[in-house]
């Protein structure tokens, strides 16, 4: 997880930062304790998933998720983690 101070132009740099190939997706949110954008991909040099989350609420927009799980896709994350995250 990185935290960001208010205004931190890193914290949009660093949810770009995945890997970009044509396993990346990226998709909003929204559940009943907020919203924000999702991105998730497959990283095939070190066989990993990547996700990484932000939040639209300001008092939670300086948080950024990054999580990554090896021998697993993005998708396998994004199914089996992220759908139930208790965010």
């Amino acid at each position: 997880m990185w935290s960001f101070r208010r205004g931190d132009p890193r914290r949009d740099s660093t949810f770009e930062t995945n890997i970009d190939n044509d396993t990346t997706r990226q998709d909003t949110w929204r559940r009943s304790s907020g919203s924000g954008r999702v991105r998730w991909s497959h990283y095939p040099g070190g066989n990993t998933g990547l996700l990484t989350a932000g939040f639209d609420d300001p008092a939670r927009a300086w948080i950024v998720i990054d999580l990554s799980w090896d021998h697993h896709t993005g998708q396998d994350l994004f199914d089996q983690w992220w759908q139930v995250a208790p965010l």
